[in-house]
């Protein structure tokens, strides 16, 4: 029974995250932000300051069984990785920061949706690894 459950709750998050990616794809251009998402192969990418910072989706499971995808934006810079911000589409079809907590940005369908994900991976980019100065390795 656990598995037949699991099975139906993982079959309808991919079924929710397909019609997010449509959504999101209509909707790509945040208004007022330099920035645009582009979607392949269900990957994220925000194209911002010149730059790509694409998340790839994960099936999660939170502490109550309900399947969510999680998406986490990295930056890398030579041998260094840091995550600028995540995300997760729920199956109530909200997209929220954390699964712990009721912490939601907006509905998956929101026609606003581009401006709530390309605003906070933005911020986050000015103040990682991609703008810091490069780092002298000896003398």
């Amino acid at each position: 029974l656990e598995i037949a459950n699991a099975h139906n709750r993982i079959k309808s998050i991919h079924e929710q995250h397909a019609t997010f990616l449509q959504h999101l794809s209509e909707h790509a251009e945040p208004e007022g932000l330099p920035a645009k998402i582009t979607i392949q192969d269900q990957s994220v990418t925000v194209n911002c300051f010149g730059n790509a910072i694409t998340a790839e989706p994960k099936v999660v499971m939170d502490d109550e069984g309900f399947f969510a995808i999680e998406y986490v934006f990295y930056v890398r810079e030579e041998e260094n990785e840091e995550e600028l911000w995540r995300f997760y589409l729920t199956s109530n079809g909200r997209l929220v920061s954390r699964l712990e907590q009721d912490s939601p940005i907006c509905d998956f369908n929101n026609r606003y949706v581009a401006k709530y994900i390309c605003g906070p991976v933005m911020n986050a980019a000015l103040d990682s690894i991609l703008f810091k100065p490069t780092e002298r390795h000896g003398g």
